[in-house]
């Protein structure tokens, strides 16, 4: 008797699986599945991640309700218009929103795939984003993929959750390079994201995308307003991989600045296009020149905020010292600000290195190797509407070290 209940069982525990939710998986599967298509895709595609679920919560004490949540579906909104009039290019949009998950591809102005499903996504998972990338490949086989991480920022040494959907779930650089390990390699990440432009986090990406495009500060514009993306209208197969980074850096990140809750000093945000080929090694050697500058019991952190102070009061601050009557000490607190922005372990790299090589009693041979560096760093990275709002030269890096 005891053996058929067990059997019994058995058989209706089967049966219910029979029935259950598919797994996250096969959703995967099913929502990424490409479509045969006759249609020769265009050499460039542009892969945009849209987290609306992320921003419910982002400055209710600064902004309206849902002012967040309506930036990022307005930019949906913008590229899916953008889609049926950019011709000569593919774009594929994946929205994560409370009310579940939307894919659209288009190609040379037609709308070939669109899927919308309750099931919500879990950026968390790096598959989500690996297999996204593994799909625009398949789709669009043969062509140069740019992708645009719009969400927010994460520091590189925190993992943090931020999906409303599944506030459980933690996100942070490491899953990110996972997920570009898996479907990469890219062209070009695109960071629509707050404070990305960190050394660590090109170091992590580095392997997976020739270039990147982000910013040091807060991005407070994409939140209240949304991005410009009107720059793919005039993208042509003969564009080049160059031009298409300056597009995105400027007309993407930086100059779309109207709306009524855009804040005065977020009209110009300093945007850093960085060259990644080499890099990998050329923040190692960064790396090991500043442990060999802690070697020398050189208190580097103070070294590098009393120079950036120094060359704020003289740059900035001396004529509104004298202007409003401001005391030297109220200059200092202000210049100790500014080597801060924005929080006490990040620091500008070129600004760094500009400290360092200045330490009395430094020898020839590490002078001449934070030169080189400098010079390295300078070359690579282009910085666009620098502001007084910027850390200056475009890099971002975190002090004490990571790695």
């Amino acid at each position: 008797m005891r053996a058929k209940l067990l059997i019994f069982i058995q058989l209706f525990l089967l049966a219910i699986s029979s029935f259950a939710a598919p797994s996250y998986d096969a959703f995967l599967q099913a929502l990424y599945q490409p479509i045969q298509t006759p249609i020769l895709p265009p050499k460039n595609t542009f892969v945009f991640v849209l987290h609306s679920a992320a921003f419910h919560h982002v400055l209710k004490d600064q902004c309206l309700p849902g002012e967040y949540i309506d930036a990022v579906l307005e930019d949906f909104k913008r590229l899916v218009e953008l889609g049926s009039q950019a011709k000569n290019i593919n774009i594929i949009l994946l929205l994560s929103d409370f009310d579940g998950s939307n894919l659209k591809a288009f190609s040379d102005g037609h709308l070939i795939v669109d899927r919308a499903q309750k099931e919500k996504l879990h950026l968390a998972d790096p598959q989500t984003l690996g297999q996204l990338l593994q799909f625009a490949k398949l789709q669009f086989p043969n062509t140069d993929v740019y992708l645009t991480y719009r969400s927010h920022g994460f520091f590189p040494n925190v993992e943090q959750g931020f999906d409303e959907n599944f506030p459980e779930e933690a996100y942070g650089i490491d899953t990110f390079a996972s997920s570009l390990a898996m479907g990469g390699p890219v062209k070009t990440v695109f960071f629509a994201a707050c404070e990305m432009a960190w050394a660590e986090v090109l170091y992590a990406v580095a392997p997976f995308t020739e270039s990147v495009v982000a910013s040091q500060v807060r991005v407070l514009e994409s939140g209240v307003v949304g991005f410009d993306y009107s720059f793919l209208r005039d993208i042509s197969n003969e564009t080049t991989s160059q031009k298409i980074n300056e597009m995105i850096a400027i007309d993407a990140l930086s100059s779309f600045s109207e709306g009524p809750f855009l804040r005065e000093k977020t009209k110009e945000q300093p945007v850093t296009l960085v060259e990644l080929q080499g890099f990998s090694d050329l923040y190692k050697s960064f790396i090991d020149w500043i442990k060999q500058i802690e070697s020398l019991n050189v208190d580097v952190k103070l070294h590098i905020a009393e120079s950036i102070v120094k060359k704020e009061i003289s740059q900035i601050f001396a004529n509104d010292m004298k202007a409003h009557g401001k005391t030297r000490e109220q200059i200092l607190q202000r210049g100790e600000h500014l080597a801060n922005i924005p929080n006490a372990e990040q620091y500008d790299m070129i600004m760094a290195i500009s400290a360092l090589v200045t330490i009395p009693d430094l020898s020839e041979a590490l002078q001449k190797q934070g030169i080189n560096l400098w010079l390295e760093l300078y070359r690579r990275i282009t910085l666009f509407h620098e502001s007084p709002y910027s850390l200056k030269y475009g890099l971002s890096f975190h002090y004490p070290l990571l790695h």
